[in-house]
Parts: C-alpha cells; structure tokens; sequence
C-alpha cells in the first residue's frame, strides 16, 4: 500500500471487533470503535487508487466517508459493474 503523510481517507466497516480482529496495514492508522458496531479506520495514503480496491474488496461492508474524489472513484466503479450485470442479465 502507497502509505505516507499524503491524505487521510476515512472509511467505516462493519466487522467482529473481537481480539482475533485485526487490520493488517503498514500505514499510519487509527481505529475508532463506533456505539453500532463499526470501526472508523484512517489512513494516510499518497495513492487513493490503491486504497479504492482496497474498499472494493470490502464491498458493502465498507463506506468511504472522506475525501470526495475517493468516493467518486468508489461511485463510478460501482456503477460500472452494475452496468456489466445488468448486461448480462439481458442476455
């Protein structure tokens, strides 16, 4: 992962946040346990690319919450393999 003092990309997860749970990264991080559950987890990236699949991996159980360009990047991917879906149910 691109880590470094570059932005600071917040995402939440939803996760077991038992002691087995860990999130294995090299980047500069803190992790906020939320009341519902959650976990809050900063970055410091220099390459939001990297941290967009990274998100994408998590699918569903993981919302970027800042910056926007990061979650522009999430939104047109997201749409683009909704378009390949739909495709392919026409078919």
């Amino acid at each position: 992962m691109a880590c470094g003092p570059g932005r600071q990309t917040p995402a939440r997860r939803h996760v077991d946040t038992g002691p087995q749970h860990r999130f294995y990264t090299s980047c500069n991080k803190v992790v906020e346990p939320q009341p519902d559950g959650s976990l809050i987890l900063r970055l410091h990236v220099n390459d939001l690319g990297l941290i967009k699949r990274w998100v994408m991996y998590w699918g569903a159980e993981c919302e970027v919450l800042e910056p926007e360009e990061l979650i522009a990047m999430v939104t047109s991917d997201l749409k683009a393999v909704g378009r390949i879906y739909r495709r392919a149910r026409t078919r």
